[in-house]
């Protein structure tokens, strides 16, 4: 399977804390950390051509329905695929799932040509539905995030962690066979304005609808290119609630790997309750 650069390229995430699975840590590869939950983070692969397959990630919100990124969903063609129930993409479980989606919802006011990037969400439909059991259970967020503590949070995915030069000496991006995760400090909006400001126009004008991390590693790359709509979490009292979807960040290479310089900057759920619901027809609710 070919994988696609740039902003074709999108991501994956879902599976177990098994020792045996790598994740990102401070920059390295390492097992994943037990308290990361994987399960409600699906696998999404969708053509873009013939023989071409972008993946992104998303968040299982329902037994029919998972929740990514507008800007991924848009492009979406005709056989498009879901994955759950698993951490590694070459294996399966007897819990792992594969459904096609049938049905896609975009926030009305969301723009491909807006470069605030605003109301990037959208909820795909599959079928048949899938059960929950260990290996597969829907995400939880809340209405009011405010009650969660606004310090670290965890990203995961199977999308890019490197790049490496190809045959015409141009860097490609390297996507991970197993689930990634990351821990990320939360900062305001001011720093992602600081940042961004002299980019496109508009670019961190996103208000309350809108999340910034950057990586405590300055080593460690963004996970853009192939996690786009995949989860961000934050751990309460042994609780992981998703707080955004991956939506943007810097687009030079050199500087994905100055996450402590240029932030992420994520899709806030609580900010699209009304959306969410409508899209689901009820069966996914902000709690």
């Amino acid at each position: 399977m070919l994988r696609l650069p740039a902003a074709l390229r999108q991501c994956l995430a879902p599976s177990p804390g098994s020792p045996t699975v790598p994740s990102v840590r401070n920059g390295f590869q390492s097992p994943i950390d037990s308290s990361v939950d994987w399960r409600f983070s699906p696998y999404l692969p969708s053509p873009v051509a013939p023989l071409l397959t972008a993946i992104c990630g998303g968040s299982l919100l329902s037994p029919r329905h998972v929740l990514t990124a507008a800007h991924r969903a848009i492009d979406m063609v005709s056989p498009s695929f879901i994955m759950v129930g698993s951490v590694d993409v070459e294996s399966v479980s007897p819990n792992t799932k594969w459904r096609e989606v049938h049905a896609t919802v975009l926030h009305t006011n969301y723009s491909r040509y807006n470069d605030t990037h605003q109301n990037d969400i959208a909820v795909l439909e599959f079928s048949p539905e899938v059960s929950y059991n260990d290996e597969v259970a829907p995400v939880r967020f809340l209405r009011d995030d405010r009650k969660l503590p606004w310090k670290e949070g965890i990203l995961t995915g199977f999308g890019t962690f490197r790049h490496r030069p190809n045959v015409f000496s141009l860097q490609e991006t390297v996507v991970s066979r197993f689930l990634l995760s990351a821990t990320v400090d939360l900062i305001d909006h001011e720093r992602c304005r600081s940042v961004y400001r002299n980019s496109r126009a508009g670019l961190c004008e996103t208000r309350k609808s809108k999340l910034e991390t950057f990586f405590k590693n300055s080593k460690l790359e963004t996970c853009i290119f192939g996690d786009s709509g995949g989860p961000l979490h934050i751990v309460r009292g042994g609780e992981t609630f998703q707080v955004g979807l991956t939506s943007f960040g810097t687009s030079v290479v050199a500087n994905m790997y100055r996450q402590d310089l240029f932030p992420s900057v994520f899709t806030r759920l609580s900010s699209h309750c009304s959306f969410i619901v409508r899209a689901t027809n009820g069966l996914a609710k902000c709690l």
